[in-house]
């Protein structure tokens, strides 16, 4: 299994999120998700990235979404992330 990119890591990061405006950016490449219910990963406050259940402690920066490129390309990250269950209105 290859190693999972750092967050906040991508070599466009800071010009992919500003491009994001309103939308919230790709934890990994900065690039803005579309998707309503994206799937997400925890990070640790060395930016590496964990599963959502991990517990972390006070090196726990939060959840945050990843990219659907970004889970494609990087299968480290695809096996560690928390794909949201969306139900459809009854």
């Amino acid at each position: 299994m290859s190693t999972a990119p750092r967050a906040f890591s991508g070599p466009r990061y800071s010009q992919n999120a500003d491009k994001a405006g309103s939308l919230i950016p790709c934890v990994v490449c900065g690039k803005a998700i579309s998707t309503e219910h994206p799937a997400m990963v925890r990070v640790d406050t060395s930016n590496r990235i964990h599963a959502i259940e991990a517990d972390l402690g006070d090196a726990d920066m939060g959840c945050f979404p990843i990219g659907s490129e970004c889970l494609r390309k990087h299968s480290a990250i695809r096996a560690l992330a928390s794909h949201p269950v969306v139900r459809a209105d009854s």
